[in-house]
């Protein structure tokens, strides 16, 4: 990359589009990245070309140095669990993850605990109106009891199984196929 140039990580909230402010000021040329993977909460993401478009009319030196926008898909993460990023933490609304300094975790709760989830590839196929094929999915169980090191990704007192997706359905390394 052009050490004149820039990528920013641009989600179209606050704190990308200060970082995107502070890139404007600093390269000549600069061009953003944001992920879609299917989050509930789209508002930040249905901001960015607006926030964008700002920007251009704010500065105008900003206009032309303000370069391509790109926005990488993950829809086909969502599909597999509610989580969305490479390596997530999935917890229903009756458990919690009491998080030390040294980065070790204690699951607590009387719901069905936390699931830590780690993407090691990415989809084979993941395109739109096309069954997903991903493979590689580590995941971890933790129920209330359990302890996970966020350093090391592993965990003590669950279980830990493997989960591919082949044509869009599901296959675990469960006993019955069973994803949680």
């Amino acid at each position: 990359m052009d050490p004149n140039s820039a990528l920013v990580l641009f989600s179209g909230g606050q704190d990308s589009t200060v970082c995107l402010a502070w890139a404007l000021q600093r390269f000549t040329r600069v061009e953003t990245l944001g992920f879609d993977y299917g989050q509930r909460h789209r508002a930040e993401l249905d901001a960015r070309p607006r926030v964008r478009e700002r920007m251009r009319v704010l500065e105008p030196a900003w206009a032309e140095r303000l370069g391509q926008d790109h926005v990488l898909h993950l829809g086909a993460l969502a599909a597999i669990s509610d989580t969305a990023l490479t390596r997530e933490v999935a917890i229903d609304e009756k458990s919690a993850v009491l998080l030390e300094p040294d980065g070790k975790g204690t699951v607590v709760g009387s719901g069905r605990g936390a699931y830590f989830l780690q993407v090691k590839s990415a989809p084979e196929i993941c395109r739109p109106n096309t069954p997903l094929t991903i493979h590689d999915i580590t995941v971890y169980r933790a129920p209330s009891g359990a302890r996970f090191d966020f350093k090391s990704w592993t965990g003590e007192g669950g279980e830990g199984y493997s989960i591919s997706v082949e044509n869009g359905v599901i296959h675990t390394t469960r006993p019955g196929n069973s994803a949680y």
